[in-house]
């Protein structure tokens, strides 16, 4: 009696308890969704009563299932078998039951054939117990179309699939989720086939029908959501596909937010996010889906294991190898424990274990997993199977890495013969594993071997492809270079003929970066890169700058490929320092001398476009009405509205805070100091305006008074200390950095020197220098433009205070000394110092102190004179 007979008979008292639905071999795809097939009522015991020794074979062989021990298994189901045979029980609904929890078994353990067959089985007594259309038949029928396309009979998997379809559509409406699976399972098979045209049909009807369905927040609605996401993954629409499962995650998070699927929904989401590239939210969720998990479900459960493999595989994109190998150690520890050595589960946490330790350079711990995965695996699927092909494709990779160059010719003449035996000549494994071998077989000098073999590639696709399809092209420029090693001239130009017919064109060449024909950069510094093809080969690649061609070391700025058709320049240049921009011109030039179009490109150096932070502060209503100022509320008025005519003319944009009286407490200032000013880039330039009483404590310490602040306590205000972090706070990264105090008492003497030999120039801070080193092109320093003397008054006059209207009419123009259109500090230092003195009749001394180190830069753009 065969093993199938076996299990049709010393099952029929197994329990039918849903199992879990196994792992997808892949673990970056989606949960599967599990079988559609509806469930029938199985009969509580059977019609003939069995003896206790039956009894107790049944319950170890369901223990052996239940330890992954198949071997045990099938030993007790021989023994059950021959008390079993005596009884007489016949073939029914209960067989039937008996085959449905087989079936679940055989998934578990991955045994892809003996699913088949227990499935062909199924819908063979279904087909004898039921009407033909009955739904049961379809599910059977439907079951048995997936085991097929796993097992690589797409061709199977297709008839079975369309008369479910074609049933299905007959009975039920057209958005029924049995019609979309069924119509899916159709267009996944004509996908797997490679009819993209009717496969795309089909995925855009799913689409039309899926979009119509309810708009309720329902478990209903949530499969045919999924259904629509997964239909735009297959169409290339994955933006679409993130926002359907958004959609659906949020419907699960308001149903059922412990619910399993919710979990499942997740980790489809995080891998729509990988596949966007958005490796970092992808990550974020797999760790989320592993936490919950790991509460969740015991350590060897297979979704589980499936979200380590998942967080395990961004961990690696990320750059995270020694995490990877962690989680996937653990994972392959699991499955090596719980399932047979063929499941698809264990082979793919083999070869993804194996990819990273690829990743680490342990080529030979990876080289041990592929061959165990790879021999596992042919053992079940036949040799094109896209698993088993896709196994020795990386297996390849590393023995050529390892230099096995002998073990690579082998693997690969394998599975060449392996794949005439099974496929058409056509099957594009074949080919590809036909040109590697040539192309292996070249490098280890077995010239006559790799020629022989190109010219039957060239062969059999020269009688079925036209002359400019891309494989054929590919094939004759490998035979066109083979030959010329060889030096098989006369052949050799009969190829390149062939390839001129297809190619009448001379070189490509593509300019990356730069980008475009007039590039504009913020550093003089730069990278040329430039991309060239040609049909045979390509020889150099000319760089000319202003109309002088550039001699470089063309080995080391130039890389090409092995077959000679690609090469990459990659070259550092700079715009010189008296110039404002280069033209440059490239073209690139073949075998033969043909040239490409010139490529021109200018490239243009502008220094980059700063911000401006300024924060402008003005105190004139104080809580002591005797200290109540006119002017600083149209202080800052004024400053703000001079500034904000610079955005886009000299600052790209102009980021403003005021604060006015009663806003302008210390603790409003320190918050700004740290929430906004601290926001400036390195290229950027703080402004910090303040207007208001300025006194000197008894201890002789400058105190600026806040509302609350009187001249007898001004410990409620900002003392000086407080002022100057303002502009040079160790965590403010802006290389241009001004103080403007329109205050009195504001200035600070330097001993000797009450305004400084050089008129009020001097120290104000005393440490080294808080400013980063800036580069060469960008000048910079942190400044302090003080309205007075440190004991010294600041006047109010024209609207304004006298400081502060100097300053604007400087800034409007008036200190643009050399006339070249930009005010600059020191120009707006030496104006303001002459006019408040000048305007106040020598009774306003303003004073200038910088911070040592600092260097001249501009604050304005105004019209040149």
């Amino acid at each position: 009696m065969d093993l199938l007979a076996w299990f049709l008979h010393a099952s029929l008292l197994l329990p039918v308890t849903q199992e879990p639905s196994p792992v997808a071999a892949d673990p970056t795809q989606p949960a599967p969704q599990g079988s559609d097939l509806v469930a029938s009522q199985a009969p509580e015991t059977a019609s003939t009563e069995l003896p206790e020794s039956v009894l107790s074979l049944l319950e170890g062989i369901d223990a052996a299932f239940d330890e992954s021990d198949l071997e045990l298994a099938r030993g007790i189901l021989q023994e059950t078998v021959a008390n079993l045979d005596q009884l007489g029980l016949e073939v029914d609904e209960v067989a039937v039951q008996a085959l449905l929890a087989l079936d679940r078994r055989a998934q578990q353990l991955g045994l892809l054939t003996d699913q088949r067959d227990l499935r062909a089985s199924i819908l063979d007594l279904r087909l004898r117990l039921l009407p033909p259309e009955h739904l049961l038949v379809h599910s059977a029928r439907y079951d048995l179309a997936l085991t097929a396309g796993e097992l690589g009979d797409h061709a199977g998997a297709l008839v079975l699939a369309k008369e479910v379809l074609e049933a299905r559509a007959g009975q039920l409406p057209p958005e029924h989720p049995l019609v979309l699976a069924a119509k899916r399972t159709v267009a996944d098979t004509l996908y797997a086939l490679g009819d993209l045209p009717g496969a795309k049909e089909l995925y855009e009807e799913i689409l039309k029908t899926s979009s119509q369905s309810s708009e309720s927040d329902r478990p209903g609605l949530v499969r045919p959501m999924s259904n629509l996401a997964l239909a735009k993954k297959a169409l290339g629409d994955l933006e679409g596909a993130r926002a359907l499962e958004e959609a659906v995650l949020e419907i699960w998070a308001r149903l059922a937010p412990e619910h399993p699927d919710f979990l499942r929904a997740k980790q489809n989401l995080a891998t729509t996010k990988r596949e966007l590239g958005d490796l970092a939210g992808a990550h974020e969720l797999f760790e989320e889906v592993l936490v919950a998990w790991t509460r969740l479900l015991r350590p060897e459960h297979q979704d589980l294991l499936a979200a380590k493999q998942n967080l395990a595989l961004t961990r690696r994109e990320l750059g995270d190898l020694a995490g990877a190998r962690v989680l996937q150690e653990s994972v392959l520890e699991a499955r090596g424990r719980l399932l047979p050595p063929g499941h698809p589960d264990l082979v793919a946490a083999k070869r993804n274990l194996a990819l990273t330790l690829k990743a680490q350079d342990d080529l030979p711990g990876a080289r041990v997993l592929l061959q165990g995965a790879l021999e596992s695996l042919a053992r079940h699927l036949p040799p094109a199977h896209p698993d088993v092909l896709q196994l020795r494709q990386d297996l390849v990779e590393v023995l050529v890495e390892l230099g096995d160059d002998p073990g690579a010719r082998e693997l690969l003449e394998q599975s060449v013969r392996l794949l005439e035996a099974s496929s058409e000549t056509l099957h594009p494994q074949l080919q590809a594993d036909r040109l590697l071998l040539a192309r292996l077989l070249l490098q280890t000098g077995d010239i006559a071997a790799g020629v022989g073999l190109l010219e039957t590639i060239v062969d059999e696709l020269s009688r079925s492809l036209p002359l400019d399809h891309p494989e054929l092209q590919e094939a004759l420029r490998d035979l066109w270079s083979a030959l010329r090693v060889q030096r098989n001239l006369s052949r050799a130009l009969e190829i390149e003929r062939m390839i001129r017919l297809a190619n009448p064109y001379p070189p490509h060449l593509q300019v990356q970066a730069p980008e475009g024909p007039h590039a504009t950069l913020e550093e003089r510094r730069f990278v040329l890169k430039a991309w060239a093809t040609d049909y045979a080969s390509i020889r150099n690649i000319r760089v000319i700058v202003d109309g002088l061609e550039l001699q470089y070391d063309r080995t080391k700025c130039i890389e090409v490929d092995e077959t000679g058709r690609e090469a990459k320049l990659q070259l550092e240049l700079e715009i010189p320092r008296d110039r404002p921009e280069i033209t440059l011109q490239l073209q690139a030039i073949n075998a033969s001398g043909a040239a490409s179009e010139l490529q021109t490109l200018i490239v243009r150096y502008q220094p980059p476009l700063q911000e401006l932070y300024l924060l402008a502060v003005g105190v004139g209503d104080y809580e002591d009405d005797e200290l109540d100022l006119r002017f600083p509320a149209q202080d800052v008025r004024d400053l703000v509205a001079f500034f904000e005519t610079q955005q886009s003319t000299f600052f790209r944009t102009v980021h403003v805070r005021t604060l006015i009286d009663a806003q302008a407490s210390a603790g409003k200032v320190r918050e700004l100091k740290h929430e906004f000013l601290a926001r400036a880039r390195p290229e950027d330039t703080i402004v910090v305006f303040l207007a208001g009483h300025g006194v000197r404590a008894e201890t002789g310490e400058y105190f600026f008074l806040t509302p609350e602040a009187t001249a007898d306590k001004p410990y409620a205000g900002l003392e000086r200390a407080q002022v100057d972090s303002l502009v040079v706070w160790e965590r403010l990264r802006a290389r241009r950095r001004v103080l403007l105090l329109d205050t009195c008492n504001a200035g600070r003497s330097a001993p000797g020197s009450a305004r400084g030999t050089q008129r009020g120039v001097v120290p104000w801070y005393d440490g080294p220098s808080p400013v980063e080193p800036a580069a060469d092109s960008t000048r910079h320093g942190v400044y302090v433009l003080a309205a007075s003397t440190d004991f010294g008054f600041a006047r109010e006059q024209e609207g304004n205070g006298l400081f502060t209207r100097t300053v604007l009419d400087g800034l409007v123009g008036a200190a643009d000394a050399d006339g070249d259109g930009l005010v600059e500090i020191e120009e707006l230092r030496g104006y303001t110092e002459d006019e408040v003195e000048s305007r106040s009749g020598g009774n306003q001394l303003s004073t200038m102190p910088t911070v040592m180190g600092g260097e001249n830069f501009a604050l304005a753009r105004v019209p040149r004179r």
